[in-house]
């Protein structure tokens, strides 16, 4: 039972892996065709619109290295991923993550965050807008997750 449990863990972790690899060739192509638009003329943009686009997109591209370095190590030493999948499995934690917004927030969340980091690039006033409603959400995450995790 064991020897399967780990076949399926390393399964999960390739497919992650792969995952990021996609997310990270889709993250270069996005930056090229925004430069190809013409998009991200600094002479346009806000200061704000300029800070927030490029923490954006090389925040988002240094995570997504950090994620494929990290499962790599992972897939590397049987006994880590062991603990990693133990962790999180915990009910506590996928009790909050549940009740904080949950899977419906994450796509949200990385939607908001594609649509606020074309806006800053495009338009100020849709920045303006989808900025602010990046930060309502994450505000609400944050504190529905405080509340739940002192409840439960």
């Amino acid at each position: 039972m064991r020897a399967d449990s780990d076949v399926n863990q390393t399964k999960q972790v390739k497919k992650r892996i792969a995952l990021y690899w996609i997310l990270l060739v889709l993250m270069f192509l996005y930056i090229f065709v925004a430069g190809e638009m013409g998009l991200g003329d600094s002479r346009k943009m806000s200061e704000l619109a300029d800070v927030v686009s490029r923490v954006i997109i090389f925040g988002g591209i240094i995570f997504l290295i950090a994620q494929i370095v990290h499962n790599r190590k992972l897939l590397k030493d049987a006994n880590r991923m062991q603990i990693e999948f133990q962790s999180k499995q915990s009910e506590r934690e996928k009790l909050l993550y549940e009740k904080s917004g949950g899977i419906v927030f994450s796509i949200l969340f990385y939607l908001l965050l594609f649509v606020t980091c074309t806006a800053a690039l495009a338009n100020e006033a849709a920045f303006r807008v989808s900025f602010l409603i990046l930060t309502i959400a994450i505000v609400l995450k944050i504190a529905a997750y405080a509340i739940y995790s002192r409840k439960f």
